[in-house]
């Protein structure tokens, strides 16, 4: 998870306190990825991390090794079971999400490179940061939800939520990067950050020059460069 903040970027290594948590202690580790408890026994991740039966969960201190799972097939969630018993699960959002609704996005995908530098015509621009390098460490940031669409329509599956990286939502407002697969997506209800989607997938590709090489990053400000398919 890649914030817009240029200070303090340890802040986002930390259970969120302020805000609450922001679903922050529910979060454990797959892999190298992140996933959710949701059952007595079960816990979520994106189906395309893959893994093995016989892989193991970090949560709460404990190790669960995994027995087995499913995968729907109408979208890109997978529930994975494993041996023995969580302490205590997450709870899941059971109203709709609503176009503008503060998250709180985790992962553990990479922390944030070098600046991105546009030149528009009044010399070198900050337009994002490219991705740093992939160290599989907790983060979390905040977006407010932009869109929701059907995931069919645009060549995907299911429901999915979509948040813009823009500079629009403060400080904390963040995008995701690779790695950051799995990770829970937590709206609040009440006093309750309650579990709400799974990290999918990111716009990143870009390049500064038409035949430039093709790079990765978060990019707040496309202006000025060339994305796939849009110029």
């Amino acid at each position: 998870v890649i914030a817009f903040s240029t200070s303090h970027p340890e802040s986002y290594q930390q259970e969120p306190v302020a805000l609450g948590g922001g679903g922050w202690t529910w979060t454990g580790r797959f892999g190298p990825f992140a996933a959710v408890p949701i059952g007595p026994s079960s816990f979520l991740t994106a189906a395309h991390v893959g893994q093995e039966v016989g892989a193991v969960f970090t949560w709460n201190g404990q190790s669960f090794r995994t027995v087995g799972g499913e995968t729907d097939p109408q979208s890109d969630l997978r529930v994975w079971h494993v041996c023995g018993a969580f302490p205590g699960f997450a709870p899941r959002v059971m109203s709709d999400l609503r176009e503008g609704d503060g998250i709180v996005v985790i992962g553990r995908g990479t922390g944030r490179g070098s600046g991105v530098l546009v030149d528009r015509g009044a010399g070198p621009e900050l337009a994002g940061w490219q991705w740093g390098a992939n160290d599989g460490v907790l983060r979390w940031g905040t977006n407010t939800v932009d869109q929701l669409v059907d995931g069919t329509e645009v060549g995907l599956f299911g429901p999915v939520v979509l948040f813009d990286f823009d500079g629009d939502a403060g400080d904390d407002e963040c995008t995701v990067s690779v790695g950051d697969s799995g990770g829970p997506v937590w709206v609040q209800r009440g006093n309750e950050w309650q579990l709400a989607a799974i990290n999918f997938a990111t716009d990143s590709e870009f390049r500064t020059a038409p035949d430039g090489p093709t790079l990765q990053g978060a990019l707040f400000d496309f202006r000025g460069m060339y994305r796939r398919g849009a110029g």
